[in-house]
C-alpha cells in the first residue's frame, strides 16, 4: 500500500501541533504553580487566633489606651486607664480585700 503524499504530510503537521500543544499547556502548568508556590493569595484567607476576653472589675469609662493592636502584653501589664477618681478605686480595691 501506498499513503499519499498530502495524507502523510497532514498527519505530521498534526503530530508537531499536539506537541506544541502539549509543550503549551506543560508550562502554562508549571507556570502556574510556580506562582501558587511563591505568592500569597487571599481568596481564601483564614486567619487561627486565640479570642480573649477582657473584663474589668471596676465599672467607669476608658480615660486613654495604653497599648495598640498587635502589642505583646506581660501579666499585669497596664492596658487603659479609667476615669473614675481615686478615691472610689481605693475603696472599691478595699471592698475586694
Amino acid at each position: 500500500m501506498t499513503l499519499d503524499k498530502s495524507v502523510a504530510t497532514g498527519h505530521a503537521s498534526n503530530k508537531i501541533f499536539l506537541g506544541a500543544l502539549a509543550v503549551a499547556v506543560l508550562l502554562a502548568m508549571g507556570y502556574w504553580i510556580y506562582q501558587r508556590s511563591t505568592h500569597v493569595y487571599t481568596d481564601d484567607a483564614r486567619v487561627a487566633a486565640d479570642m480573649i476576653l477582657i473584663s474589668s472589675k471596676v465599672s467607669g469609662l476608658i480615660e486613654s489606651l495604653a497599648v495598640t493592636e498587635g502589642d505583646y502584653l506581660q501579666e499585669q501589664s497596664l492596658i487603659l486607664l479609667q476615669g473614675l477618681k481615686k478615691q472610689k478605686i481605693k475603696e472599691y480595691i478595699q471592698v475586694l480585700d
